[in-house]
């Protein structure tokens, strides 16, 4: 028995021990308090049944003695208890004990050395009636049934403590393994003090020590982000400025147009790149205005050659006039992200921009469309053209199935709205994009 309260009950102030004897003492508490209530009207119910039982007899005693004219005892036994019965004449000496005789007329109850008497005193013109009843039988079945309460509570009492210990283990078991979990999981020490020992202080304290990991990663990928662009926006600059001077000297129309489009694909990089830092930083966005017209004929520019290649021409555009104030690199990012699609999945095929309701931003294509089962999966990372690749391989996350991913991560960053329409009762031909820029 004592192995199992150890067991149940683990000696350190845990969270099961606690949630166990929380339990335990709830119970007990509502168990001593509904025993003693069921024992307190046991026991006036047995007061009141006999305090009935004598008046009934007093009623039913007076019909006969009211015309006896000298003195009068019965005794039998009543519910198992000894019933005295005295009438006395007026005028006539009173036979009855010492002890009822100064009793005033009504019901009278006394207690004393485990003996319980209930009597009742009656006056009428006639005489006196006396009723004398002892009841000690029945106390001592009061007194029993309180001994049985305690015996069968006792017993209940015991499977609580149990099932409390049990039911505290399942409850408190799913923590206990997230907590082992955690401990095994973050390395090191935790920095910030913990206020006790037990499951849900181990638990802080793993968290702590996870906290302190990722904080250093987050770091050290900070650091390692800001040289590594550093370093691009480095070379991006001499093939910027070799591009500039070598356009100086060349007067052939078709390498000199070349050669500005390597002047833009290295701005649409370094743009990128200002974009991708502004989106996994924690910097507020940098607000802008922008005529959209020209902003997207300048992302159409980063795309020219690739769409050229791809037989993809840019056929419309809004109307001149249309100014925004928002995140010009965010947006920078999500449209060169839609031109490329097109080029990759909609080759030969006519791009439309429209801007629609005052806030959303329509890029449509009239190419083959997209499978209504795979509208919402092309926004998941690592899937591209109906095929799901690992994100475990980094050619393959390099290579596939990212850019529209980017371009929503992007969106919702800024609290933006990126969705697409395609194979739809609306647009039979081809596929929309549709970009909500109303936070």
């Amino acid at each position: 028995m004592r192995i199992l309260f150890k067991w149940l009950y683990p000696p350190r102030r845990s969270i099961q021990h606690r949630v166990a004897r929380a339990m335990a003492l709830l119970v007990t508490l509502l168990l001593c308090v509904f025993g003693l209530l069921a024992y307190i009207a046991f026991a006036h119910m047995e007061d009141d049944l006999v305090n009935a039982m004598l008046l009934s007899e007093a009623q039913m005693r007076l019909v006969d003695v009211d015309q006896l004219r000298q003195n009068y005892h019965y005794q039998a036994e009543q519910l198992g208890s000894e019933l005295q019965v005295w009438w006395t004449p007026a005028g006539q000496s009173n036979v009855t004990p010492s002890f009822l005789q100064s009793l005033s007329p009504g019901l009278h109850e006394w207690h004393g050395d485990g003996i319980t008497v209930h009597a009742l005193i009656q006056d009428t013109p006639q005489g006196r009636l006396t009723l004398y009843y002892d009841a000690s039988p029945h106390e001592q079945r009061v007194h029993q049934f309180a001994r049985d309460m305690l015996l069968y509570g006792g017993g209940i009492l015991l499977l609580v403590f149990v099932g409390a210990g049990l039911l505290a283990r399942r409850a408190v078991q799913p923590l206990l393994v997230l907590t082992r979990h955690l401990e095994r999981w973050g390395p090191g020490k935790a920095n910030l003090p913990i206020a006790q020992d037990d499951e849900a202080g181990r638990l802080v304290h793993a968290f702590n020590r996870m906290q302190d990991q990722v904080d250093g990663l987050l770091s050290h990928e900070r650091a390692f982000a800001a040289n590594l662009s550093h370093e691009i926006r480095t070379s991006l600059a001499s093939l910027r400025s070799d591009a500039e001077l070598l356009a100086l000297n060349v007067h052939e129309e078709s390498a000199s147009r070349r050669l500005a489009r390597m002047q833009g694909q290295v701005d649409a990089i370094s743009q990128s790149l200002s974009a991708a830092e502004q989106v996994h930083s924690l910097r507020p966005s940098v607000q802008e205005t922008i005529v959209l017209a020209e902003f997207l004929e300048q992302v159409w520019g980063s795309v020219a050659l690739e769409a050229e290649q791809r037989g993809v021409r840019l056929c419309e555009l809004p109307k001149q006039g249309i100014s925004l104030t928002l995140d010009s690199q965010a947006l920078f990012m999500i449209v060169r992200v839609l031109f490329r699609n097109i080029c990759k999945h909609a080759s030969g095929s006519e791009v439309r921009v429209s801007w629609q309701y005052g806030h959303v931003l329509a890029v449509q294509d009239t190419g083959p469309g997209i499978a209504s089962e795979e509208q919402e999966l092309i926004f998941t990372r690592g899937f591209s053209c109906g095929y799901q690749f690992s994100t475990e391989d980094t050619a393959a996350v390099v290579q596939h199935g990212l850019g529209l991913a980017l371009a929503r991560q992007v969106a919702v960053s800024q609290n933006w709205d990126l969705q697409v329409l395609s194979k739809h009762a609306d647009m039979p031909v081809g596929t929309c994009f549709l970009l909500d820029v109303q936070p």
